[in-house]
């Protein structure tokens, strides 16, 4: 019997480990079977076409609430196409209230419940078989007009006996991609807006296996590989044994752990803070800074406690740090959610991620929808669009302050006139320059329009002479985080003096001890070639400097290489 395993992903880096994982534990003597990978932003007919073509018998898809109605489309046009055909779906988004599902969605046959590592093969062999689907736990399937359900079973497999889903093989067809990996399943804590709240299995690989199975990223110098362990840190100790193994080992792979930031223990920090730079990134959940929501949604958090240890890691600056919010939450206002803003911003983390309150199936929020006043999407992803504490004007405008966070902060190209903005005109109210950014935004119609990087540089510099706080020195820190993180020429409004041929010959050549090491012997007509040299009339390491001389190299960094982008020219004879 033929099948087809469709993943869906939500952007072509992404990869599906579900997929990766359970195509694994199919007996291939019994069943030719074959993984597909593929992005919502694919043709939906492209897909359709490739995958109807390798008539397969089964085709199995897993199931988010990123791709259900794009998953949706595609199986109602398979089973026109091919009516002999069974569909299987899995994942998050079909496992609660499977029976309506089935009923409202006539395309799919069956669906697995939960975990399918001891489900999807045994599944395969009874519809081979034609009989047998009532023995199997944890199914849904239609049998003419009704809809059966099997035996809820508590039955999980164990994690070492989950089978590796990387080999040397199949590497090269994650290249470009992230990797993803677990070590983990199930949450020991009950956040109402999260279906982890209904998973309290915890359950670890041993040590050994973990261990071995980071060998073969660091060893194949695998790029990134993000854990996907819901909270990483859950057991202090055993995560900081993995972390002591990534700093004795690693070579060049960058791993990325979700963690609750409050629970870090002061040995944890000081392992952390000993790590090489890339080596890990930490994501941190802060979600909101009032404790009469955070209570609401049964998340415990020592804000105090959070803050501190965040600040501690962020000081080091080793590490990619990547804090959350989500805006939506019981007893939050507008107001409040700026308190919640500043509280994250002070925290220095490389990103924030501004997200909005989605009412997901079978999640303990779905309990909160009538006395909260909650009116959301009816389609996946089920986002909010007001309550009783925050109006659909308000989500509004925490929507635009999302993307211009994103464009500004989290891009981190912006990061020297940000930081000197912030600090001289809105200290203490960082919300109030994005607020304040996203008004002028709107006033000049840029919200909706799509904006190059160079662009964002000038409207930048547009705001802050309407501001009237547009001066020499903001000038140089938005031209030096442009020359940092562009090849582009200066945006017109940021243009330098032109230096003439004779004064950068002398220049670089007062400067060659101070080139980085591969440029040093490097002939002149050569080395031009690999620089841009400006003149800024203050200088925007210290601004209390004036004319200085800086040289931007167009460096390729190396794995975990962490050259220099610029340097400062001496302009005086040595």
């Amino acid at each position: 019997m033929k099948a087809v395993f469709c993943a869906v992903n939500s952007k072509f880096i992404h990869t599906c480990l579900a997929a990766h994982i359970l195509i694994n534990h199919i007996d291939k003597n019994i069943f030719d079977v074959n993984l597909w990978e593929y992005s919502i932003n694919d043709e939906i007919d492209i897909i359709l076409k490739n995958i109807a073509r390798s008539n397969a018998d089964v085709y199995i898809f897993s199931v988010y609430i990123f791709n259900v109605e794009f998953i949706k489309r595609i199986i109602s046009k398979l089973k026109k196409i091919n009516p002999a055909c069974k569909i299987i779906l899995g994942g998050p988004e079909v496992s609660f209230d499977s029976d309506a599902f089935l009923k409202n969605n006539t395309s799919a046959d069956f669906i697995i419940i939960g975990e399918g590592e001891l489900v999807l093969d045994k599944l395969l062999t009874a519809i081979k078989n034609d009989s047998g689907l009532d023995a199997i736990n944890n199914i849904a399937y239609r049998q003419g007009n009704e809809i059966i359900s099997t035996n809820k079973s508590d039955e999980l497999i164990s994690m070492d006996d989950i089978i590796f889903p990387y080999n040397s093989d199949n590497l090269k067809d994650f290249k470009n991609k992230i990797i993803y990996y677990e070590s983990s399943r199930g949450c020991p804590y009950s956040c109402a807006y999260c279906m982890s709240a209904n998973d309290k299995h915890m359950r670890y690989k041993s040590l050994a296996k973990v261990f071995n199975e980071l060998t073969f990223f660091i060893e194949n110098k695998v790029s990134i590989v993000k854990f996907t362990d819901r909270t990483f840190n859950a057991d202090d100790i055993r995560a900081q044994k993995i972390w002591q193994f990534i700093l004795d080992n690693n070579i060049c792979t960058t791993f990325h752990f979700e963690i609750s930031a409050d629970i870090l223990s002061d040995d944890s920090i000081s392992l952390l803070n000993k790590l090489p730079l890339h080596y890990v990134q930490l994501e941190a959940g802060v979600q909101s800074a009032k404790q009469q929501t955070l209570k609401a949604v049964n998340r415990k958090t020592n804000l105090d406690k959070l803050a501190n240890n965040l600040l501690r890691l962020t000081e080091a600056n080793n590490m990619h740090i990547h804090t959350d919010l989500i805006a939506g939450l019981p007893y939050e206002s507008y107001d409040d959610f700026k308190y919640s803003f500043n509280f994250v911003y002070r925290l220095n983390s490389h990103m924030i991620q501004l997200g909005f309150l989605k009412i997901l199936k079978g999640s303990p929020m779905e309990d909160m929808v009538k006395d909260g006043g909650y009116v959301y999407d009816d389609y996946a992803p089920y986002e909010i669009i007001k309550n009783n504490w925050i109006s659909y004007d308000e989500i509004l405008k925490l929507k635009l302050i999302e993307s211009l966070a994103d464009r500004y902060y989290n891009c981190q190209s912006f990061t020297h006139i940000l930081n000197y903005i912030i600090e001289n005109y809105y200290k203490d109210n960082e919300f109030g320059f994005y607020e304040e950014l996203g008004e002028f935004f709107n006033k000049n119609h840029y919200s909706d329009a799509k904006m190059s990087k160079s662009q964002l540089y000038t409207i930048l510099d547009d705001f802050l002479m309407h501001k009237s706080i547009s001066d020499n020195k903001t000038k140089a820190l938005l031209s030096f985080d442009f020359l940092l993180n562009n090849s582009s020429p200066l945006p017109k409004s940021l243009y330098f003096n032109e230096i003439t041929k004779n004064a950068l010959y002398e220049l670089i050549q007062n400067n060659i001890p101070t080139l980085p090491p591969e440029y040093k012997n490097l002939p002149y007509k050569q080395l031009i070639k690999h620089l841009d040299v400006y003149e800024f009339e203050l200088n925007p390491i210290n601004l209390k400097t004036r004319k200085t001389y800086i040289a931007f190299f167009d460096i390729k960094q190396n794995c975990m290489n962490n050259n220099k982008k610029y340097v400062i020219l001496n302009s005086q004879r040595s």
